[in-house]
Formats: structure tokens, sequence, C-alpha cells
């Protein structure tokens, strides 16, 4: 599970609104487009704990990674599975007899990278639609007590 650390922001019972803090690993990361944290710098989600937790207290947020495997499914499998489908049906209609046949390589790749864009433009919102889960597994208000 990947942690972040986060701000409380609300609690409500059990659930509880957590703003996230972006890191430095954050300009790296290759899901970077997508993430919440780094479009919004106050993104907020909502999280499960069991912890006694009051608005402002500093949390460490642990993330499913399950949702980093349907994110990467979702970036990098639809742009894939669109080029494919352009390329090979535009293909399969270039067999017809007295296509021209200069064109018939040319025409596949092009309808297979304008099936890329859209496969792309298609998969950013899927992946922002995704709903994160995650659960707080640590208050670090204790640490900056002992701190001061």
């Amino acid at each position: 599970m990947q942690t972040d650390i986060g701000t409380v922001v609300a609690c409500d019972g059990t659930m509880v609104t957590v703003t996230l803090h972006s890191r430095e690993e954050c300009a790296s990361c290759a899901l970077g487009k997508i993430c919440t944290v780094n479009r919004n710098s106050d993104a907020a989600i909502i999280v499960s704990t069991d912890l006694d937790v009051v608005p402002g207290d500093r949390v460490e947020v642990s993330i499913d990674d399950s949702l980093f495997l349907k994110v990467s499914v979702i970036m990098y499998g639809v742009p894939l599975m669109t080029f494919l489908a352009g390329v090979f049906g535009r293909y399969a209609l270039s067999l017809i007899p007295g296509f021209p046949a200069v064109l018939a390589a040319a025409i596949p790749v092009v309808c297979g990278f304008i099936a890329l864009a859209v496969g792309i433009i298609v998969s950013l919102p899927m992946a922002r639609k995704l709903n994160v889960t995650g659960r707080i597994t640590k208050i670090l208000r204790e640490e900056a007590t002992r701190r001061l």
C-alpha cells in the first residue's frame, strides 16, 4: 500500500475527509498527469478510520494498491486497444480489391494513430472518475508534539 501524509478537514463517524499533501516523488510519478494531488494542491479524499481523529490532525493515509493497477490499465490499455483497432480495422478495409497499394500501408497506420489519440482523450476522464479508497493508519499529531 502507498502511504501519503494529509490533514484531517472534516469527520463524520468513521468517514474522514483528508487533504493530501504532494510529495517530491509526485513530480516523477508516471501517474502524475491524473493524480488528484497534482491537479489541485487542496485535493481531498474521503477515507475510513477507526482512530480518534479531529480536524487539523496530520495523518498517514494508506491508499489501496489496486487503484494504481486500475489507472494503469485505463491509461495504457484503452489507448493501446484503440490504436490496434484502428490499425487492424483499417487494414482489413485496405484488403478490398482495387484499393491503391501505396495507401494500403499508410492509411492503417494513420488511422491507428488517430484512434490512439481518441483512446487517450477517452481514458483521461475514465481514470479521473475512479474512487480513491484509503484508510488512516496513523495519527501524526503525537510526533509533532514530541518535536516541540
